[in-house]
């Protein structure tokens, strides 16, 4: 579409189970991490309640990154900055 792209993959049960799984658990730790941030308040202007897609590139980017550190010339990058806390900028 135009404001989207659409996938289907089609997994054997074995690869089906343990992208599930992977699934889940990123939605089970973006779920604990918006409750937690959350706290007991109910707010209107807290951000919705992560879903599967949320899950799904959070699952995306935790395996980009673990290629950025494999291959430190990969697309995805890491960038390390050195402050020098006696100056203003790093105030």
């Amino acid at each position: 579409g135009e404001d989207s792209t659409s996938w289907r993959i089609t997994l054997p049960h074995t690869e089906a189970a343990k992208f599930e799984a992977a699934l889940s658990s990123h939605r089970e730790a973006l779920i604990a991490a918006w409750k937690r941030d959350r706290g007991d308040q109910a707010s209107e202007s807290a951000p919705p309640m992560p879903d599967t897609m949320d899950a799904f590139m959070r699952l995306i980017e935790a395996g980009w990154d673990a290629e950025a550190t494999a291959r430190p010339h990969a697309a995805h990058t890491t960038v390390v900055v050195h402050l020098d806390v006696e100056h203003r900028a790093a105030a």
